[in-house]
């Protein structure tokens, strides 16, 4: 036999790698520390009563093409402007404090990036902030900043957003804005969870007041990615007549929407929250495409919700639709999940006429049973006749 090569040594070769990772992690390590050190050097400036040292400290921190976000809008690029800014901000809050309460630290590709709860307070000489009062002292408002730093420890993003949630949302002066700024805030993601919040926390003529500012917006709104959740907040949190506008600007464009990924999700809360019986309009639209919309990734969950909360006529009524192809849905991998919730949740009559179609052959239904999206769907036909018995064949097929 030949010699055997003795094993090589792993430790040697896998030593640079280790030296390398903990090397990288030091450097991680040193970096948020530098970082947080920066963070309450600044936060330290903006509460002191010195402008010079507040300059001073921005030009320190800053990278030289930073950009300044506050309330979702870009305020300030380049450490000049973000200089002036922050000047700005001491000559309408000369008393502004800031306290941080919380510092979360998040990896990033190129830094890292410090995510911060604070408070503040201050008394505003002119409208920095448009929802409350001048010369008014403002206490402890909530603030969210996100800081992105560089390598070097310089900050390269810094945004920083007022959290108008809670008690807060209800001052008159908040309401009266987010009325106001509906349009705007309801299209922007902070804006977007402010409306939300303000939902959830006003009075219910504020919320009235508020669900009013989408009547004639519906479409728009209804597509786009942060206020379609405004008005779906709008139907959960409001009495269904109050919203009632929102069915009506659907209407006509029902299999539109119900095929859209965003403005499906308006549909669903629709059939969810508001009484189905006002839905007669909005079913029949969704039927005149129904063999289309089972098939569709979005329209098929509407579909279920028509199934889940409609009427008996409504549910009878897409599942008349459903009969035309029950064998061929039961295969398809996203019409299949409409079908089983048609045997779930329509009409006992209904549920074994589709029991039916998809049994009156044996062979057909011996191949559902193996079929990777009939098999669920032969589950639900198996469990209707165990609790309510069908016809012989059916209880017959082989498995």
């Amino acid at each position: 036999d030949k010699p055997r090569r003795p094993p090589a040594r792993a430790g040697r070769r896998a030593a640079p790698a280790s030296q390398q990772l903990q090397a990288d992690e030091e450097a991680l390590e040193a970096l948020q520390r530098l970082a947080t050190a920066r963070l309450m050097h600044l936060a330290g400036a903006m509460s002191g009563d010195s402008v010079a040292r507040l300059q001073q400290e921005v030009l320190e921190d800053f990278a030289p093409d930073c950009e300044k976000v506050f309330q979702e809008s870009e305020a300030a690029h380049g450490v000049a402007q973000t200089v002036v800014w922050f000047t700005r901000l001491k000559e309408i809050l000369p008393d502004f404090h800031m306290g941080v309460r919380r510092v979360e630290v998040e990896e990033g590709r190129q830094g890292i990036t410090l995510r911060v709860c604070a408070a503040f307070s201050g008394t505003q000489s002119s409208q920095l902030f448009p929802m409350f009062p001048v010369g008014k002292l403002l206490s402890l408002l909530p603030l969210q900043m996100a800081l992105d730093f560089d390598t070097n420890g310089r900050i390269t993003r810094d945004s920083c957003n007022l959290c108008l949630s809670g008690q807060l949302s209800l001052e008159p002066s908040v309401v009266d804005w987010l009325v106001a700024n509906a349009h705007t805030l309801a299209v922007r993601d902070d804006g977007s969870r402010m409306l939300q919040d303000a939902f959830e926390y006003a009075t219910d003529d504020d919320k009235f007041v508020l669900a009013q500012q989408f009547e004639g917006h519906v479409w728009a709104a209804s597509a786009d990615p942060n206020a379609n959740f405004v008005l779906q907040t709008c139907i959960v949190q409001l009495h269904p007549q109050d919203v009632r506008f929102l069915a009506d600007e659907l209407g006509g464009k029902v299999a539109e929407a119900a095929r859209h990924g965003i403005r499906s999700r308006i549909l669903e809360r629709m059939f969810e929250h508001f009484p189905a019986e006002w839905l007669d309009g909005t079913v029949g639209e969704l039927v005149t495409a129904g063999l289309s919309l089972c098939r569709n990734p979005f329209g098929n969950f509407v579909l279920q919700r028509a199934l889940e909360h409609g009427t008996v006529r409504q549910r009878s009524v897409v599942a008349e639709v459903l009969l035309r192809e029950t064998v061929r849905l039961a295969h398809h991998h996203i019409a299949s999940n409409v079908v089983r919730c048609a045997l779930v949740n329509c009409s006992l009559d209904d549920r074994r006429r589709l029991a039916a179609a998809l049994t009156a052959d044996p062979n057909i239904a011996r191949g559902l049973e193996r079929h990777r999206s009939g098999n669920f769907v032969m589950r639900e036909v198996r469990a209707l006749s165990r609790t309510v018995g069908l016809a012989r064949e059916v209880e017959e097929v082989s498995l």
